[in-house]
Protein backbone atom coordinates (compact mmCIF):
# COMPACT_ATOMS: atom_id res chain seq x y z
CA UNK A 1 0.00 0.00 0.00
CA UNK A 2 1.17 3.41 -0.33
CA UNK A 3 1.70 5.62 1.81
CA UNK A 4 -0.42 9.40 1.34
CA UNK A 5 1.99 12.37 1.47
CA UNK A 6 0.99 15.84 2.93
CA UNK A 7 0.75 17.28 -0.18
CA UNK A 8 -1.67 14.34 -1.50
CA UNK A 9 -3.86 15.44 1.85
CA UNK A 10 -3.53 18.54 0.12
CA UNK A 11 -4.96 17.80 -3.29
CA UNK A 12 -7.86 16.11 -2.23
CA UNK A 13 -9.31 19.25 -0.33
CA UNK A 14 -9.07 21.41 -3.93
CA UNK A 15 -13.06 21.67 -4.73
CA UNK A 16 -12.90 25.30 -5.58
CA UNK A 17 -10.90 25.98 -8.84
CA UNK A 18 -11.57 24.79 -12.14
CA UNK A 19 -8.81 27.21 -12.96
CA UNK A 20 -6.67 29.59 -11.05
CA UNK A 21 -4.52 31.42 -13.42
CA UNK A 22 -7.82 33.21 -14.36
CA UNK A 23 -7.95 35.02 -11.65
CA UNK A 24 -4.54 36.41 -11.93
CA UNK A 25 -3.24 39.97 -13.68
CA UNK A 26 -1.19 37.93 -15.82
CA UNK A 27 -4.42 36.17 -17.88
CA UNK A 28 -5.30 37.69 -21.32
CA UNK A 29 -8.86 37.13 -22.25
CA UNK A 30 -10.34 35.49 -25.07
CA UNK A 31 -12.40 39.00 -25.65
CA UNK A 32 -12.23 42.53 -23.74
CA UNK A 33 -15.19 43.45 -21.92
CA UNK A 34 -16.21 47.37 -22.10
CA UNK A 35 -13.16 48.28 -23.89
CA UNK A 36 -14.50 48.46 -27.13
CA UNK A 37 -14.43 52.03 -27.93
CA UNK A 38 -10.56 51.35 -27.11
CA UNK A 39 -10.06 48.46 -28.63
CA UNK A 40 -11.37 49.46 -32.13
CA UNK A 41 -9.32 52.73 -31.95
CA UNK A 42 -6.00 50.67 -31.57
CA UNK A 43 -7.33 48.10 -34.05
CA UNK A 44 -8.50 51.07 -36.57
CA UNK A 45 -4.74 52.70 -36.65
CA UNK A 46 -2.79 49.16 -36.54
CA UNK A 47 -5.24 47.95 -39.75
CA UNK A 48 -5.24 51.07 -41.82
CA UNK A 49 -1.06 51.50 -41.44
CA UNK A 50 -0.28 47.20 -41.15
CA UNK A 51 -2.14 46.44 -44.73
CA UNK A 52 -0.10 48.47 -46.25
CA UNK A 53 3.19 47.63 -44.35
CA UNK A 54 3.53 50.90 -42.80
CA UNK A 55 4.29 51.86 -39.27
CA UNK A 56 1.50 52.81 -37.39
CA UNK A 57 0.86 55.93 -35.24
CA UNK A 58 2.86 55.62 -31.99
CA UNK A 59 -0.25 56.13 -29.40
CA UNK A 60 -0.05 57.21 -25.47
CA UNK A 61 -3.13 54.98 -23.75
CA UNK A 62 -3.68 57.11 -20.43
CA UNK A 63 -5.98 55.97 -17.46
CA UNK A 64 -6.07 55.26 -13.50
CA UNK A 65 -4.63 52.51 -12.00
CA UNK A 66 -6.39 49.22 -13.01
CA UNK A 67 -8.32 50.34 -15.71
CA UNK A 68 -7.78 47.89 -18.39
CA UNK A 69 -4.74 49.26 -20.28
CA UNK A 70 -2.21 46.99 -20.18
CA UNK A 71 -4.76 43.62 -20.56
CA UNK A 72 -6.01 45.62 -23.66
CA UNK A 73 -2.27 45.79 -24.93
CA UNK A 74 -1.32 42.29 -24.81
CA UNK A 75 -4.67 40.99 -25.63
CA UNK A 76 -4.11 43.07 -29.25
CA UNK A 77 -0.92 41.86 -29.63
CA UNK A 78 -2.59 38.49 -29.44
CA UNK A 79 -4.40 39.22 -32.46
CA UNK A 80 -2.25 41.74 -34.52
CA UNK A 81 1.10 38.73 -34.40
CA UNK A 82 -1.62 36.12 -35.73
CA UNK A 83 -3.15 38.87 -38.46
CA UNK A 84 -0.15 40.08 -39.74
CA UNK A 85 3.04 38.16 -39.97
CA UNK A 86 5.50 40.79 -40.63
CA UNK A 87 4.85 42.18 -37.45
CA UNK A 88 7.03 42.20 -33.79
CA UNK A 89 5.39 43.32 -30.41
CA UNK A 90 6.82 43.94 -27.30
CA UNK A 91 5.31 44.45 -23.95
CA UNK A 92 8.03 46.06 -21.70
CA UNK A 93 6.90 46.00 -17.92
CA UNK A 94 9.14 49.71 -16.75
CA UNK A 95 8.75 49.16 -13.29
CA UNK A 96 10.72 45.82 -14.04
CA UNK A 97 13.08 47.23 -16.57
CA UNK A 98 13.45 50.73 -15.14
CA UNK A 99 16.99 51.68 -17.57
CA UNK A 100 17.53 51.79 -21.19
CA UNK A 101 19.51 48.94 -21.17
CA UNK A 102 16.64 46.74 -19.81
CA UNK A 103 14.29 48.43 -22.35
CA UNK A 104 16.50 47.47 -24.92
CA UNK A 105 17.11 44.22 -23.68
CA UNK A 106 13.82 43.11 -23.49
CA UNK A 107 13.14 43.64 -27.17
CA UNK A 108 16.16 41.93 -28.49
CA UNK A 109 15.42 38.73 -26.56
CA UNK A 110 12.32 38.85 -28.37
CA UNK A 111 13.57 39.44 -31.54
CA UNK A 112 16.41 37.05 -31.28
CA UNK A 113 14.34 34.21 -29.40
CA UNK A 114 17.10 34.15 -26.92
CA UNK A 115 17.87 34.39 -23.00
CA UNK A 116 20.29 36.79 -21.77
CA UNK A 117 21.24 38.19 -19.07
CA UNK A 118 22.18 41.80 -17.67
CA UNK A 119 25.40 42.88 -19.37
CA UNK A 120 25.73 40.96 -22.38
CA UNK A 121 25.75 43.72 -25.11
CA UNK A 122 26.46 47.14 -24.41
CA UNK A 123 23.10 49.41 -24.86
CA UNK A 124 24.21 50.88 -28.35
CA UNK A 125 24.87 47.13 -29.64
CA UNK A 126 21.65 46.19 -28.55
CA UNK A 127 19.70 48.84 -30.28
CA UNK A 128 21.70 48.54 -33.21
CA UNK A 129 21.02 44.73 -33.21
CA UNK A 130 17.35 45.53 -32.82
CA UNK A 131 17.29 48.09 -35.56
CA UNK A 132 19.05 45.79 -38.09
CA UNK A 133 17.42 43.14 -37.44
CA UNK A 134 13.62 44.54 -38.24
CA UNK A 135 15.08 46.40 -41.42
CA UNK A 136 16.85 42.60 -42.07
CA UNK A 137 13.09 40.80 -42.24
CA UNK A 138 10.93 43.76 -42.88
CA UNK A 139 9.67 43.74 -39.78
CA UNK A 140 7.29 46.53 -38.18
CA UNK A 141 8.21 46.73 -34.43
CA UNK A 142 5.09 47.69 -32.18
CA UNK A 143 6.52 48.47 -28.95
CA UNK A 144 4.76 49.03 -25.22
CA UNK A 145 6.42 50.71 -22.47
CA UNK A 146 4.12 50.05 -19.60
CA UNK A 147 3.97 52.30 -16.59
CA UNK A 148 6.39 54.37 -18.48
CA UNK A 149 6.97 57.13 -15.57
CA UNK A 150 8.62 54.48 -13.85
CA UNK A 151 11.65 54.30 -15.78
CA UNK A 152 14.91 55.59 -13.83
CA UNK A 153 15.06 59.33 -14.78
CA UNK A 154 14.05 61.55 -17.29
CA UNK A 155 17.43 61.54 -19.15
CA UNK A 156 16.53 57.54 -20.09
CA UNK A 157 13.02 58.04 -20.51
CA UNK A 158 13.82 60.62 -23.38
CA UNK A 159 16.68 58.36 -24.63
CA UNK A 160 14.99 55.56 -25.20
CA UNK A 161 11.88 57.54 -26.80
CA UNK A 162 14.60 59.37 -28.92
CA UNK A 163 16.61 56.68 -29.85
CA UNK A 164 13.45 54.42 -31.20
CA UNK A 165 11.23 57.56 -32.89
CA UNK A 166 15.00 58.01 -34.97
CA UNK A 167 15.32 54.30 -35.86
CA UNK A 168 14.86 55.07 -39.49
CA UNK A 169 17.39 57.57 -39.46
CA UNK A 170 20.07 55.02 -38.23
CA UNK A 171 18.22 52.36 -40.88
CA UNK A 172 16.38 54.26 -43.42
CA UNK A 173 13.44 51.13 -43.75
CA UNK A 174 12.96 50.64 -39.80
CA UNK A 175 9.36 50.36 -38.91
CA UNK A 176 9.31 51.41 -34.86
CA UNK A 177 5.56 51.99 -33.26
CA UNK A 178 5.97 53.12 -29.96
CA UNK A 179 3.05 52.96 -27.68
CA UNK A 180 3.08 54.25 -24.11
CA UNK A 181 1.38 53.38 -21.32
CA UNK A 182 0.92 55.79 -18.14
CA UNK A 183 -1.07 56.62 -15.31
CA UNK A 184 -3.27 59.60 -15.95
CA UNK A 185 -1.38 61.32 -12.78
CA UNK A 186 2.06 60.55 -14.23
CA UNK A 187 3.83 63.98 -15.44
CA UNK A 188 6.34 62.71 -18.03
CA UNK A 189 8.74 65.24 -19.37
CA UNK A 190 9.77 65.02 -22.89
CA UNK A 191 12.65 67.17 -24.25
CA UNK A 192 11.82 69.12 -27.31
CA UNK A 193 13.75 67.08 -29.52
CA UNK A 194 11.18 64.44 -28.38
CA UNK A 195 8.08 66.18 -28.55
CA UNK A 196 9.12 67.36 -32.22
CA UNK A 197 8.76 63.68 -33.49
CA UNK A 198 6.30 61.96 -31.14
CA UNK A 199 3.25 62.59 -32.87
CA UNK A 200 0.97 60.63 -31.06
CA UNK A 201 -2.94 59.49 -31.09
CA UNK A 202 -4.26 59.50 -27.10
CA UNK A 203 -6.67 56.43 -26.26
CA UNK A 204 -8.07 57.56 -22.80
CA UNK A 205 -9.25 54.64 -20.44
CA UNK A 206 -11.81 55.87 -18.04
CA UNK A 207 -12.63 54.21 -14.44
CA UNK A 208 -14.97 51.45 -14.80
CA UNK A 209 -18.07 51.44 -13.54
CA UNK A 210 -19.97 49.15 -10.61
CA UNK A 211 -21.77 47.39 -13.59
CA UNK A 212 -18.50 46.93 -15.41
CA UNK A 213 -16.48 45.45 -12.60
CA UNK A 214 -19.25 43.27 -11.56
CA UNK A 215 -19.56 41.42 -14.92
CA UNK A 216 -15.72 41.42 -15.34
CA UNK A 217 -15.66 39.51 -11.48
CA UNK A 218 -18.74 37.32 -12.78
CA UNK A 219 -16.92 36.28 -15.99
CA UNK A 220 -13.93 35.23 -14.51
CA UNK A 221 -15.50 33.76 -11.12
CA UNK A 222 -17.65 31.64 -13.75
CA UNK A 223 -14.64 30.16 -15.80
CA UNK A 224 -11.79 29.82 -12.44
CA UNK A 225 -15.07 28.32 -9.97
CA UNK A 226 -16.99 25.92 -10.27
CA UNK A 227 -20.79 26.27 -10.74
CA UNK A 228 -22.21 27.61 -7.20
CA UNK A 229 -18.78 27.90 -5.36
CA UNK A 230 -19.86 31.50 -5.34
CA UNK A 231 -23.01 33.56 -4.88
CA UNK A 232 -24.28 36.04 -6.36
CA UNK A 233 -24.57 38.29 -3.25
CA UNK A 234 -20.41 37.42 -2.35
CA UNK A 235 -20.03 39.28 -6.13
CA UNK A 236 -21.67 41.91 -5.37
CA UNK A 237 -20.21 42.78 -2.39
CA UNK A 238 -16.51 42.07 -3.80
CA UNK A 239 -17.36 44.21 -7.06
CA UNK A 240 -18.95 47.06 -4.67
CA UNK A 241 -15.35 46.76 -2.81
CA UNK A 242 -13.84 47.34 -6.02
CA UNK A 243 -15.92 50.09 -7.37
CA UNK A 244 -15.27 52.08 -3.59
CA UNK A 245 -11.21 51.55 -3.88
CA UNK A 246 -11.13 51.98 -7.59
CA UNK A 247 -9.13 48.89 -8.19
CA UNK A 248 -10.68 45.94 -10.20
CA UNK A 249 -7.54 44.10 -9.47
CA UNK A 250 -8.18 43.86 -5.91
CA UNK A 251 -11.28 41.48 -6.33
CA UNK A 252 -9.72 38.70 -8.59
CA UNK A 253 -7.38 38.36 -5.48
CA UNK A 254 -9.55 38.80 -2.53
CA UNK A 255 -11.54 35.96 -4.64
CA UNK A 256 -8.40 34.28 -5.27
CA UNK A 257 -7.22 34.12 -1.53
CA UNK A 258 -11.27 33.60 -0.59
CA UNK A 259 -11.08 30.19 -2.43
CA UNK A 260 -7.88 29.09 -1.20
CA UNK A 261 -8.97 29.35 2.53
CA UNK A 262 -11.83 27.55 1.12
CA UNK A 263 -10.52 24.97 0.15
CA UNK A 264 -8.65 24.78 3.26
CA UNK A 265 -11.26 23.80 5.21
CA UNK A 266 -12.47 21.77 2.68
CA UNK A 267 -15.74 23.88 1.88
CA UNK A 268 -17.25 23.66 -1.20
CA UNK A 269 -18.42 26.86 -1.25
CA UNK A 270 -16.93 30.61 -0.92
CA UNK A 271 -18.61 32.10 2.50
CA UNK A 272 -18.27 35.70 3.84
CA UNK A 273 -16.03 34.36 6.22
CA UNK A 274 -13.41 33.44 3.89
CA UNK A 275 -12.67 37.40 2.86
CA UNK A 276 -9.94 38.60 5.50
Amino acid sequence: MIQKTIWDSIEETQTIFIEKDYLTIDYIPETINNRDKQVKKILYNFKERLSHNKRPYHMVLKGAFATGKTVTVNYIFNLVEKEFPNVETVHVNCKKNKTAYMIYLQMYKKLFNKKMGFGGLSVSSLLDDVINKIVKDDTVLIIALDDIASVKDNKDLNDVLYNLLRGHESAKEAKICIMTITNDKDVIFLNPDVQTVFNKMDVDFPLYTYDEIHDILKERCRLSLYNGAISDEIIDDVARYCYNQGDLRKGFDEIYKAGLNAEYEGSHKILKSHFN
